[in-house]
């Protein structure tokens, strides 16, 4: 059985860093490369494919919400009428057609119900 990893270590030319996933707001991709946004810090670009870290992060309640944005889950400010995202540190993301379905379920049952905008 696998166990989940404390730290997520972030390699960046010669640095090493470790972020815990709990601090983690959201990452972007962009082509092979990733842009990890944690609280308190710079944004990092890494060198790694955003799905090999929603492999790693999905047990801490990251979801894929488009192709491009994993977003930790309990750091979800609001919810907008339009479908928008809005995360604590204010950035706003839109899901796509295909996974706002799984989005708005998976938010209403296991995280933040009072975020979801009314039927």
């Amino acid at each position: 059985m696998e166990t989940m990893p404390r730290f997520l270590e972030v390699r960046q030319g010669g640095k090493r860093t470790f972020l815990e996933p709990a601090k983690i707001l959201h990452m972007e991709a962009s082509s092979n490369y990733t842009t990890i946004h944690a609280e308190g810090q710079r944004p990092v670009m890494v060198a790694k494919v955003l799905k090999k870290y929603q492999q790693l992060l999905e047990c801490y309640g990251f979801m894929r919400i488009n192709n491009s944005v994993l977003i930790n889950t309990h750091k979800v400010r609001a919810i907008n009428q339009d479908g928008g995202i809005v995360m604590d540190n204010e950035s706003k993301f839109y899901p796509s057609r295909r996974r706002k379905s799984e989005m708005k379920n998976f938010l209403k049952v296991s995280v933040a119900p009072q975020f979801l905008p009314l039927p």
